[in-house]
């Protein structure tokens, strides 16, 4: 998927960290297509926990965006924790670094997660 290594290559991270077309038994998301419908699916020891549903590209690779820049922006919190043990990083310091990462993809997500007030909007 060329929309997805775009992505991949913007955030410096490997494709396979983005999007999987099969479950892979650790809560990773994976896509499955279904004629139109593309599915955005969660699975844990063998049971879904989170199942959505889109006929829109443009919006799968919104949750795509979403998923992986908490998921880096979670890492830099723990990066920021082991560096500097004195110092607190907040919740909204994790909002505004995923803000930052979503803003290298797209204004208008970066925009929607500051508006939300939330890192991550699947949980």
């Amino acid at each position: 998927m060329t929309a997805a290594r775009a992505m991949a290559a913007t955030l410096d991270v490997p494709v396979r960290s983005l999007i999987a077309f099969t479950p892979q038994g650790d809560f990773s998301p994976y896509v499955a297509i279904d004629g139109d419908d593309i599915h955005w699916i969660m699975m844990d020891r063998g049971r879904e926990d989170m199942h959505l549903t889109t006929r829109s590209l443009d919006e799968l690779m919104h949750w795509l965006a979403v998923k992986q820049t908490f998921h880096m922006a979670r890492g830099w919190q723990r990066e920021q924790c082991n560096a500097f043990p004195n110092e607190k990083v907040t919740s909204a310091d994790v909002l505004a670094k995923q803000v930052e990462l979503l803003h290298r993809l797209n204004a208008e997500w970066a925009t929607q997660a500051r508006a939300r007030g939330m890192a991550h909007p699947f949980v």
